[in-house]
């Protein structure tokens, strides 16, 4: 190649890179109409998007369902770049109004045009990204802590159970722990505080409590047990339901089985639950009024009765029920007697000191007499 040819060559690479900058420098001028109403159209939609969103969003909270994180912080970036492009609007207006419309701010208009541009590619990824289909996530199903007994009362006999309750849910020779004792003892309220606190000290991944009843439903039982593992059945069938909540169960690798008001033997495997070497991280936790239930559950397995409470441990229980002013002069024999009536039963001694709470001597003694015609039987 000659001199002449490579001098041509090189002053047209020359030109090139000169004459494109410019052109494109040129178009920022030439399309700053265009590049504007593009980025006003794409700010409109991201602005919809947002509020569908949102719209999704309060909807499903209101549900009571747990939101994703993506979209969380999707509405945020959305927020905070919806925020800068009103501030970027408005020096398009301020740059509309220059002298009145008639002579407009041209080094403006250029600084304008590039950034529309710039702020509407932003804009545009990020309403792509606001194409969300489903915002949530079906609400967590209900722990053992909401269920938990809020009435739980701390009495030294009482937490003596419970300590023997935990220690035997440690027990890997046990499988079934009982808890039995007359109806208002307490038992219910009982072993929903051992499960929360089993729960808790992280003994279990899941604990989940039906009652059964003296009429036992076994798709009633089912059924409370999935809503608190948060699963559905489609199964029609019992067996077919049995066999669904039995794979569920088995992979939970520690779940607590809650089994309250039981009156009679009841077949774990008609229900679902797998026991033993079927399963040695599930244990059963069961309440009953009778002795001789806890007796043909199964052979590992450890029982404790409660009992009820000493006139001392009632007395200082029903005192923190019914408040400080049972230690008056006019109040005191007669609360007393109250307290005595209840038959050391934790359940009535908290719901009859609640409700004599601050009221006057005749209210105190026609509540003794009521609870002398008629023994309470709270459970």
């Amino acid at each position: 190649m000659t001199p002449v040819n490579i001098a041509t060559v090189i002053l047209a690479k020359a030109g090139e890179y000169l004459v494109a900058p410019i052109g494109n420098q040129l178009s920022y001028f030439h399309g700053y109409n265009t590049n504007i109403e593009n980025f006003q159209k794409q700010l409109e939609k991201l602005c919809d998007s947002r509020t569908r969103i949102r719209q999704s969003v309060n909807a499903a909270t209101r549900n009571g369902e747990q939101i994703k994180a993506g979209v969380q912080k999707w509405l945020r970036n959305a927020d905070l770049v919806i925020a800068e492009a009103e501030e970027f609007n408005f020096e398009v207006q301020l740059n509309r109004r220059c002298f009145n419309g008639w002579c407009p701010d041209w080094m403006s208009r250029y600084k304008l045009s590039k950034e529309a541009i710039n702020k509407t590619a932003t804009i545009a990824e990020l309403h792509g990204n606001g194409q969300i289909e489903h915002v949530s996530l079906p609400a967590p199903p209900p722990g053992i802590a909401f269920i938990s007994g809020k009435d739980f009362v701390t009495v030294e006999s009482i937490e003596s159970t419970m300590d023997q309750i935990v220690e035997a849910l440690q027990d890997s020779e046990c499988d079934i722990v009982g808890v039995y004792g007359m109806g208002g003892i307490g038992k219910t309220t009982l072993v929903k505080e051992a499960g929360k606190r089993v729960k808790d000290l992280g003994l279990f991944d899941e604990v989940v409590l039906a009652v059964v009843s003296q009429t036992p439903n076994l798709r009633k039982i089912q059924g409370q047990i999935a809503d608190m593992l948060g699963m559905k059945f489609s199964e029609e069938s019992e067996i077919g339901r049995a066999g669904r909540l039995y794979g569920r169960l088995k992979n939970e690798e520690r779940v607590l089985i809650i089994l309250d008001d039981v009156w009679a033997s009841i077949n774990l495997v008609d229900v679902g639950i797998p026991r033993g070497d079927d399963h040695k991280g599930c244990k059963i936790l069961l309440t009953t009024r009778r002795e001789s239930v806890c007796l043909v559950m199964g052979i590992r397995m450890k029982k404790f009765q409660v009992s009820h409470l000493s006139i001392e441990e009632s007395w200082d229980l029903f005192r923190k029920s019914a408040g400080t002013i049972v230690d008056s002069s006019t109040l005191n024999g007669v609360a007393m007697e109250v307290s005595r009536e209840c038959g050391g039963l934790p359940l009535a001694l908290v719901t009859v000191g609640r409700a004599l709470r601050d009221k006057g001597l005749e209210e105190w003694k026609t509540a003794l007499q009521q609870l002398k015609k008629s023994k309470p039987s709270i459970d």
